[in-house]
């Protein structure tokens, strides 16, 4: 007979010696845990093949009538699996209970404080008249529901508020979520054991057929109210919408096309969805719910005794949304410039622009259907809200970086050839530098650097980061000197149109302007006639919109709603009624879909310890204090930061420059407050190493 207490918490026992480890906890007389029988028992995946099956074995266990080493045999009687297929799980914490009426099990300690200890008082299997009179126990329900007892209210709510957080961010499954109720309800009784109910789920959905699919609308007030937007101290509501299509799958024409909504810079929000096999057949039709609750709220509107005032500022889409929305021609067409009267020319199977000085358009014109010969082709429904030219703003995501950027990498990598096609080498030494920068930029990107030749499958913020950050350096020294400033004169234009200083961006607006203008005048001589279309013309124009609004581009950006469709389209299990789906979802208290708050970290490294004071000195973090608002750094004045660039301007104007690996070891260690970092910077190492170029993180998303 094994007489070690130990073995208890030992997994390497067989189902032999597993009554034997019984009967000696029986003849010892001990106070056992059944947390160690739940942890040995967990690991043993030769008596269990899962957690379910796991739970039923111990209730049996501890149920039994007779408990003795024949019926634990009986109850532990199971195929082996391998020991490749053992549960990585090793323990439980919830409480078991036993029927302890039999004559070998003895009564649960009710005036134990450890609700886990199980006292065995059995000498040698033979009953005592004690045992006898002794009071029957509780049942396994009956003693999980008496835990309950232990916990508050305000405890058991918490617990609530935690598992719905749970449930509406790793998305389980609705059978995985309510079999992980049900078992907590037992512990827990205001749980609930209906994921449905946790999350607060619409029982129905209003879905109607309109414009030649599937429409549910959500409405404007409902929306702001139940994702807390209105706030009393700010009763003046900047509304911007976003119209775009989402194909939802690949191997079936279905689309999304949301209308999403921000109020003063806030992440988006859904007011409605169509679904169909194509965009919806009639903008009016589609919009008319919108524009007729938008009506009763602009003149003011009343909402917990708080009386605020609503604003349509912009419309915000790709092109082809934009054109859908204005009713005018496709960005293909002759007359598509949205801003000025140019009209294109047909230049190998494209329309391209070379015209840089025509007359703009107008508001007005546009509002009495003026340009219908030749660019509208219809009436828009926003032409009562808004003007339809100043307030369409150009999307610079769709625009530069998945245009104009996108556009110049192609004609770099173009097979035919031409005086601008790289060649293989310098295509490699270019692959091979961005690679080297892969986990080298901050945490605040979403994408690390991948390879050139992966830059068919680069996504926006990818294009961005290489037009911003990563193109300013590894494309020095592989481009010709002529390419190269010509590049510069995009990604510097752009610098400042993100900039968020209100200050800087006005004082070098009016260069920015005059560096795209000279961007799409060069195109032409470097790239060829073709290389002007849509994309490209339009940055003669995309300055304008900083001018209009007063803001960063960032402020009136499509990247806030792309990302929420990202997250929109994971919402849809199956093509059963996605609509339905989609709004369930969105119903559910803890699921307001949104952007992460982004929250600035501070290393010791190159990658998340490198920031700008706002008096412009370069700080490079190198040790801790025991004080939350202080930093130990090296202090570089900017009067040492070298410059990256000199051509078409010097690059510390932007705040971009470089400074060499060794003066860092010169400088000392000074104590800064956190509150006088300004921005932070990535930092990037040449190919010797002796050197990193500083440019400081523009975006805000």
């Amino acid at each position: 007979m094994v007489t070690n207490i130990d073995l208890f918490n030992s997994r390497y026992f067989t189902s032999d010696e597993l009554p034997e480890l019984w009967n000696s906890a029986v003849s010892l007389n001990r106070m056992v845990s059944y947390n160690s029988i739940i942890q040995t028992m967990s690991s043993k995946n030769q008596f269990l093949k899962n957690w379910r099956q796991q739970k039923t074995a111990v209730k049996r266990f501890f149920e039994s009538d007779e408990i003795s080493s024949s019926s634990i045999s009986k109850i532990f009687d199971e195929p082996k699996i391998d020991g490749d297929q053992r549960n990585a799980n090793e323990s439980t914490n919830l409480p078991l209970d036993s029927d302890c009426s039999s004559e070998e099990a003895t009564h649960w300690d009710s005036s134990s404080d450890d609700g886990d200890i199980l006292e065995l008082d059995i000498s040698n299997g033979v009953s005592s008249a004690a045992d006898k009179n002794a009071p029957p126990c509780k049942t396994f329900e009956e003693f999980f529901m008496g835990t309950g007892d232990l916990f508050s209210s305000e405890q058991q709510l918490a617990l609530r508020s935690k598992v719905a957080d749970w449930a509406s961010k790793f998305r389980p499954t609705r059978d995985q979520a309510n079999g992980i109720l049900h078992i907590l309800n037992t512990v827990f009784p205001l749980v609930p054991r209906d994921v449905r109910t946790l999350l607060g789920t619409d029982k129905s959905v209003i879905v109607s057929k309109k414009c030649g699919g599937d429409y549910s609308y959500f409405g404007i007030l409902k929306v702001l109210a139940a994702n807390d937007l209105l706030d009393p101290q700010h009763p003046v509501l900047n509304v911007h919408i976003n119209v775009d299509g989402l194909p939802l799958y690949h191997s079936k024409g279905a689309d999304f096309w949301p209308i999403l909504m921000s109020v003063n810079g806030s992440a988006p929000v859904m007011i409605a969805l169509y679904y169909g096999s194509s965009k919806p057949s009639n903008i009016d039709e589609f919009m008319s719910d919108f524009i007729q609750e938008y009506h009763s709220l602009s003149d003011g509107f009343d909402h917990l005794h708080v009386r605020y005032t609503m604003q349509l500022d912009a419309v915000i889409g790709d092109a082809p949304a934009r054109a859908f929305m204005k009713q005018t021609v496709s960005h293909n067409a002759y007359h598509s410039c949205e801003r000025c009267i140019g009209k294109g020319t047909y230049c190998e199977r494209r329309v391209c622009f070379d015209e840089f000085s025509s007359a703009l358009r107008s508001d007005e014109k546009f509002a009495e259907a003026g340009y219908d010969d030749t660019h509208q082709i219809g009436l828009s429904p926003f032409v009562a809200l808004i003007g339809c030219i100043t307030r369409f703003p150009l999307d610079y995501m769709h625009l530069v970086c998945l245009g104009v950027m996108r556009r110049l990498v192609r004609f770099w990598k173009a097979e035919k050839t031409s005086r601008c096609r790289m060649s293989p080498s310098e295509q490699r030494v270019l692959s091979d530098r961005l690679t080297r920068l892969h986990g080298k930029l901050p945490s605040e990107f979403a994408r690390q650097p991948r390879s050139l030749m992966e830059s068919d499958r680069w996504k926006a913020t990818e294009w961005r980061q290489f037009l911003l950050y990563t193109g300013v350096t590894v494309l020095h020294g592989v481009l010709s000197s002529t390419h190269y400033c010509h590049f510069l004169c995009l990604s510097i234009a752009m610098s400042i149109l993100l900039n968020d200083d209100d200050a800087f961006r006005s004082t070098h607006l009016p260069y920015a302007r005059n560096l795209l203008k000279s961007f799409v005048r060069e195109s032409k001589d470097l790239y060829g006639p073709t290389f002007i279309t849509y994309n490209v013309h339009s940055l003669l124009h995309i300055a304008d919109d900083c001018v209009t609004y007063g803001v960063s581009l960032n402020k009136i950006s499509a990247f806030p709603y792309e990302n929420f469709l990202g997250r929109l389209k994971r919402l849809v299990r199956n093509a059963n009624n996605p609509i339905a789906q989609v709004a369930k979802r969105l119903s559910e208290c803890h699921v307001l879909v949104g952007t992460k708050s982004l929250k600035t970290r501070y290393t010791m490294t190159l990658r998340d310890g490198v920031f700008t004071m706002k008096n412009g000195d370069i700080c490079f973090i190198s040790g801790e204090t025991h004080v939350s608002d202080e930093l130990v750094v090296k202090r570089i004045s900017k009067t040492r930061l070298g410059s990256l660039f000199t051509i078409p301007c010097d690059s510390r104007v932007l705040g971009i420059g470089r400074i060499r690996n060794s003066l860092l070891a010169e400088v000392p260690q000074v104590m800064i407050h956190k509150g006088d970092i300004f921005k932070k910077m990535v930092c990037m190492a040449n190919d010797e190493g002796n050197e990193f170029a500083l440019v400081p993180v523009l975006h805000q998303d």
